[in-house]
């Protein structure tokens, strides 16, 4: 029962960092009041997340991880100017496209086990599911694309997808190491036969 409670705290989570992906309702505040407010939850929600990586069992990450985007998601302001906006068909495709992805790239790593609900083999073999043999981190390439696919971009979403995307980028970082150091060779030739997040050099 625990264990479907962390699931749904971390699905929650998702649903909450979706949720800053709507339209925004543009308030008439204080845009760089607002900015930095939501700036301030960028940052909280990075270091938070970056704090418990490696250090806690899986279960505790994924639900502080959910609290962390559900907390965003009721604190974060909407403020303009409008960058740009895109027709809802396009904007929904390619959303919808990058869910895509991220699914079935999760699913195919086990998603069971990304969200704490099935532990982690000990010595679990390095594989290449289907979408990892196009780029190595295809779930992460998915959420960016979904982070810029809104159908109306404002000063603040530009910071959520910026600021997600810089995060993404610099964990990548940090993972990649470690698999490098867990699993030597291989993962050097992985990396120099697959791309990071596009799939092309």
């Amino acid at each position: 029962m625990t264990k479907y409670l962390v699931a749904l705290i971390g699905l929650s989570g998702v649903a909450a960092g979706l949720y800053l992906l709507r339209r925004p309702s543009m308030p008439a505040d204080n845009s760089t009041e607002s900015l930095l407010v939501d700036l301030m939850l960028v940052l909280l929600f990075g270091l938070q997340h970056s704090g418990l990586a490696g250090r806690v069992s899986r279960a505790v990450f994924v639900v502080t991880s959910g609290l962390g985007l559900v907390l965003i998601s009721m604190l974060w302001r909407d403020s303009g100017p409008i960058l740009w906006s895109l027709p809802f068909w396009l904007s929904a495709s390619l959303a919808l496209f990058g869910s895509i992805v991220t699914a079935i790239a999760a699913f195919s790593l086990n998603a069971l086990q990304l969200l704490g609900l099935r532990d982690e083999p000990a010595n679990a073999a390095f594989r290449e599911p289907i979408l990892h043999r196009y780029v190595r981190h295809p779930i992460y390439a998915g959420s960016i694309l979904v982070f810029f696919a809104v159908p109306l971009m404002t000063a603040d979403r530009m910071l959520f997808a910026v600021g997600m995307t810089i995060y993404i980028l610099i964990g990548i970082q940090f993972e990649e190491r470690k698999l490098a150091r867990l699993l030597g060779p291989v993962y050097s030739d992985y990396r120099r036969r697959v791309p990071m997040l596009l799939p092309w050099p």
